[in-house]
């Protein structure tokens, strides 16, 4: 799924122009975002409970956390995990459930947050939320970063306030920072009932709670934090460093204020030439791509297949040595292998690992002692090859010549 059918029937140009940090906007419409999660899939993912830890998972009741200790148990294998038992127990109770970093265990909704990473040059993380009718989970609050809220099922009413935190960057606490936030959200600007399928936005700084207005609910919520200009100071003192004036001691300003005014104006004026300079450019941007997350799988039918494409190669150059090999000699000098054998010794093993026969470690005429057969020949034998096996030693049953001459298998 890609930016345009997340945000879909809303066009990317319309949201980046006109909403993206500006505004929350409310999108509805048939689109791949409906399907991300759903209510039976979160109880396989429960079951996943090595995830489960108290940072990962927290159950809210009454608008109070609920402690870990009431719902966390030893496993045997001495990890702290969520007691499904008592989770359950709870939710009877109707506490809502959050599950922090759900991207760690479900593929599509890593595949999404991926997507949003690299969208807006930023980290991503996803949270899913389930709740209850008429019980709400959180106070009206502000995030630090880029909500994008997917309602999956049941329904759910947002209160989103006119009034914004500036650009926040660390949460408000203190035993009143909730009436502080209360204060300061003024009065409601929006309010948005969320069906499944439905997709919320709403930037950093704005004002916000939520209420479940069905049975239950589950919604599914993206956070996206781009980099801020804290980077730009953070990457400026690796490079001012590298500068002996700015390692220099300061003037004493009690004594010598001239000196110290003088000192400030210079190193200023060097800091003005690293902000311009290409290379702070550079990292700058390095640092963007770095922060984007990106999915890595290992595809053993391919590494399988360019295996077998690098032993087909090498066995074109090993053919000059049959030869050599029919005659019963070793066609390489003495503790030498292949081309094939030299190419491939990173993959298996090399002569000391014990990989290489020690016949053929140690020049002898055949790398291969009688009735050992090569592990090859099960996986790589051809109906051509198979009637081919009479330019072998007794008992060595391998189609593919050249790993057998090359003695990469014992």
């Amino acid at each position: 799924m890609n930016f345009a059918e997340f945000i879909a029937p809303k066009t990317v140009e319309s949201f980046l122009s006109e909403d993206y940090g500006r505004r929350p906007v409310h999108i509805r419409g048939e689109s791949p975002r409906a399907g991300l999660l759903s209510m039976a899939r979160l109880e396989q993912l429960l079951s996943v409970r090595p995830h489960w830890t108290e940072a990962n998972l927290k159950l809210i009741l009454n608008s109070r956390p609920v402690l870990g200790e009431h719902y966390m148990d030893r496993t045997a294998s001495g990890l702290t995990c969520a007691d499904p038992a008592k989770v359950q127990l709870f939710l009877r109770m109707g506490a809502s459930l959050v599950g922090d970093h759900i991207e760690d265990i479900d593929p599509a909704v890593r595949q999404a947050a991926n997507m949003l990473s690299d969208q807006f040059a930023g980290t991503a993380g996803a949270n899913v939320y389930c709740s209850f009718k008429n019980i709400r989970a959180f106070n009206s609050h502000c995030d630090l970063h880029e909500v994008f809220a997917v309602q999956l099922e049941g329904e759910k009413v947002w209160q989103i306030y006119e009034n914004r935190a500036d650009a926040p960057v660390e949460a408000l606490e203190g035993k009143d920072a909730q009436a502080i936030i209360d204060q300061a959200k003024g009065r409601v600007m929006m309010t948005v009932r969320m069906q499944p399928g439905d997709l919320l936005y709403i930037p950093r700084g704005y004002f916000h709670d939520a209420l479940a207005d069905s049975d239950a609910s589950l919604h599914l919520t993206f956070g996206v934090k781009p980099l801020d200009g804290r980077i730009v100071f953070r990457l400026l003192e690796d490079l001012a460093v590298q500068n002996s004036g700015f390692r220099a001691y300061l003037p004493d300003g009690r004594t010598d204020a001239a000196g110290l005014r003088e000192h400030l104006e210079h190193i200023s004026e060097k800091l003005t030439g690293i902000l311009r300079s290409p290379e702070f450019e550079d990292r700058l941007r390095n640092r963007q791509r770095a922060v984007v997350s990106r999915e890595h799988r290992v595809d053993m039918k391919g590494a399988q297949a360019r295996l077998l494409c690098s032993y087909r190669n090498a066995r074109r150059s090993d053919r000059r040595h049959a030869a050599s090999w029919r005659r019963g000699r070793s066609p390489w000098p003495t503790g030498r292998g292949s081309r094939m054998g030299d190419r491939a010794s990173c993959i298996f093993a090399t002569a000391a690992s014990g990989a290489i026969p020690m016949a053929f470690r140690s020049g002898g005429t055949k790398p291969y002692p009688a009735a050992r057969s090569c592990r090859c020949d099960h996986t790589l034998r051809t109906a051509a090859l198979d009637r081919k096996d009479a330019n072998y030693p007794p008992g060595i049953l391998c189609p593919n010549r050249s790993r057998a001459r090359s003695g990469l298998h014992p």
